[in-house]
């Protein structure tokens, strides 16, 4: 496939495979690839170095965050994102709605003032599950009874901060990130101790305190009551249309 694809295509690999190098340190990753496969661009697994049965809370956080790195990537390097985070976006919804609903996890430890910038990031990604939802009928699951009720804004505080730290660690390394992305797509795939191999190479860092935040998402201007009530009324007539 084109060059510009290949390019965002190792992009979006590397954004997964950079934040679970850091926030996943229970993995490793056995493949890191940009050859097509099956209609995907490219593809990056692993899997956890001893075998688990049960997982403790910042496991599936870490899970969170390399789930979200991709997107992360895409934003920090495109200021948009392709449709090709749609299955990043159901799987790391339904797993912060597990979290908070299922599990009982809870929210993270955030200052106030950043966790309302995480619900507002996490409400963002919600909304494109629930749209990939609605095609399909709607969301009868256990998932989607938590995202009907009073624990939706826990899990998008949680689903917020997650995206927060994957572009936080995206946004310092981008030419880390480029650099192995240039190896990557001269050598089309990498295995086991390759993906270290490059990912050691390039000089990838953790965030700090100091570093850039993610731009907040743009304000949407709510309704007055008249304009809400018009709103609702022309709904309600092309639902009976």
């Amino acid at each position: 496939y084109s060059g510009g694809h290949k390019v965002a295509g190792a992009g979006h690999e590397l954004g997964h495979a950079g934040a679970a190098r850091f926030f996943e340190p229970d993995k490793r990753s056995v493949r890191l690839s940009v050859r097509m496969r099956s209609g995907s661009l490219g593809h990056h697994y692993n899997i956890e170095k001893e075998e688990q049965f049960v997982h403790f809370r910042s496991q599936l956080a870490g899970r969170l965050r390399g789930g979200l790195g991709a997107i992360a990537s895409e934003r920090v390097f495109y200021g948009d994102n392709s449709s090709g985070v749609t299955m990043d976006l159901i799987q790391c919804t339904q797993l912060a709605a597990q979290m908070v609903g299922v599990y009982g996890m809870g929210g993270d430890p955030l200052r106030e003032d950043v966790s309302r910038k995480a619900v507002g990031f996490g409400e963002t990604l919600i909304s494109h599950f629930e749209a990939v939802q609605a095609q399909g009928g709607g969301d009868m699951s256990p998932v989607g009874a938590v995202l009907r009720g009073p624990s939706r804004r826990t899990v998008a505080q949680v689903l917020g901060a997650a995206y927060i730290d994957s572009w936080r660690l995206m946004n310092v390394n981008q030419e880390a990130i480029e650099s192995a992305a240039d190896a990557l797509i001269a050598q089309g795939e990498l295995v086991g101790d390759e993906v270290d191999g490059l990912l050691g190479s390039v000089g990838l860092r953790m965030f700090n305190e100091a570093d850039p935040w993610p731009p907040a998402m743009p304000t949407i201007p709510r309704l007055d009551d008249d304009e809400e009530r018009r709103d609702g009324e022309a709904r309600a007539r092309e639902r009976s249309a």
